[in-house]
């Protein structure tokens, strides 16, 4: 279990970005195994003095199963994160919890201002006022599950 309940949310948000970046990796890696191991060079068709294939697809291999735990580390932390905010008696605080940590992963461009405005209250009062209590709210719940 992860120490307190804005590192949870916080776990949710470095997975998504690390199973992002394994993806565009992973395809980079599925480009190198396409056949390029072939020189044309006039008429003489030679193979390439080394295969990489081998080499790729072990690679690709490691990536797959890297991404498959670090998909169930992310499906764990969402329901969790989801519990939490379920338990959780304010849905004030529960809606801005929300939209910061969850919402966000979606829209990453959703501002502190977007959020205020989702809410009806100013981003700045959001951020400032409400977010400080809705992760103590949140803590309290999270060190009860």
């Amino acid at each position: 279990m992860i120490g307190n309940v804005e590192d949870l949310f916080k776990s949710l948000w470095s997975i998504k970005n690390e199973l992002c970046s394994l993806e565009r990796y992973k395809i980079s890696l599925e480009q190198s195994l396409l056949p390029s191991g072939i020189r044309y060079d006039k008429d003489n068709v030679k193979s390439s003095p080394q295969d990489p294939m081998l080499k790729f697809a072990e690679q690709l291999s490691d990536l797959e199963e890297k991404m498959s735990e670090r998909a169930v580390e992310y499906k764990k932390a969402c329901a969790t994160a989801n519990d939490v905010l379920q338990r959780m008696p304010t849905a004030l605080y529960r809606h801005v919890l929300y939209l910061r940590w969850i919402e966000r992963i979606a829209d990453p461009e959703l501002s502190w201002q977007k959020i205020g405005e989702r809410v009806h209250y100013n981003g700045d009062y959001a951020r400032k006022k409400i977010y400080p209590k809705a992760i103590e709210e949140a803590q309290e719940v999270y060190g009860g599950i």
